[in-house]
């Protein structure tokens, strides 16, 4: 499941994301070379699927794919929202767009589309 996740995470992103158990799992980068918006998404993507293990460790299915995503564009709209409406931050900055881009990447998953 996590190559599944690491590779929708790459895609949604536009970007290279290493698939090993470092990033993550510990969330441990193995080049600071991405802009620090696209670390912070691949954190937030990363945190949301361990939490969607957490809350089905009974399960003897693996989390769905389709729950992390809606999940996870919810959270990237918050701080694309968050990013938008800072003091002294400009509405359409850099940052906001980027979240931006993400939350619409997202969007256009198939894996987004209700069962």
């Amino acid at each position: 499941m996590w190559d599944k996740v690491v590779n929708i995470t790459a895609d949604l992103i536009e970007s290279e994301v290493p698939n090993k158990m470092e990033s993550g799992i510990l969330g441990i980068r193995p080049s600071p070379k991405e802009a620090k918006f696209k670390n912070r998404f691949i954190d937030l993507a990363m945190t949301l699927y361990k939490r969607q293990i957490a809350m089905n460790w009974k399960s003897k299915e693996p989390p769905n794919i389709r729950t992390w995503l809606r999940v996870l564009q919810k959270w990237a709209q918050a701080e694309a929202n968050v990013l938008a409406e800072a003091p002294g931050r400009n509405a359409n900055s850099e940052n906001k767009l980027t979240w931006d881009t993400f939350v619409s990447n997202i969007a256009t998953k198939d894996d987004t589309r209700p069962p």
